[in-house]
């Protein structure tokens, strides 16, 4: 059985899976470059959806015009690696929006983060826009 990363993902935050789930592989050759998308109905979204917020730590900056509440934080899970990833909530559905990249060669300018950081938003609006 092929487990989900954005999958996992949630259950490891709320133990229930996900309701809906996409990934997009870069096929520019770039090894491990992928966008997740996971979709999460919560029974009690004032309980539920404080353990997806949690999941960012204090790196957590808030996003405006993103649902009902959203942020995003940089996640280092492996030595190299790095995650750009948005938590929001519509109504009563959490989301999470991943970019990982594996090891890259060189470490991205500030330049690079920015423009990351601003695809994340936009397309964190689409899917906002979306679920409502």
């Amino acid at each position: 059985m092929v487990t989900h990363p954005a999958l996992e993902q949630i259950e490891q935050i709320n133990g229930a899976p996900a309701d809906a789930t996409c990934e997009f592989t870069l096929s520019d050759g770039t090894p491990g470059t992928v966008l997740r998308i996971a979709v999460n109905t919560m029974q009690d979204h004032r309980k539920e959806f404080k353990a997806y917020l949690a999941s960012c730590g204090s790196s957590a900056r808030r996003l405006v015009g993103v649902g009902n509440e959203a942020i995003a934080c940089m996640l280092q899970k492996n030595p190299g690696d790095s995650t750009e990833q948005v938590i929001a909530r519509v109504r009563e559905r959490a989301f999470l929006l991943s970019w990982s990249v594996a090891k890259p060669k060189t470490s991205p300018s500030e330049k690079d983060l920015q423009l990351m950081r601003d695809k994340m938003q936009n397309a964190a609006e689409q899917i906002a826009g979306s679920l409502f």
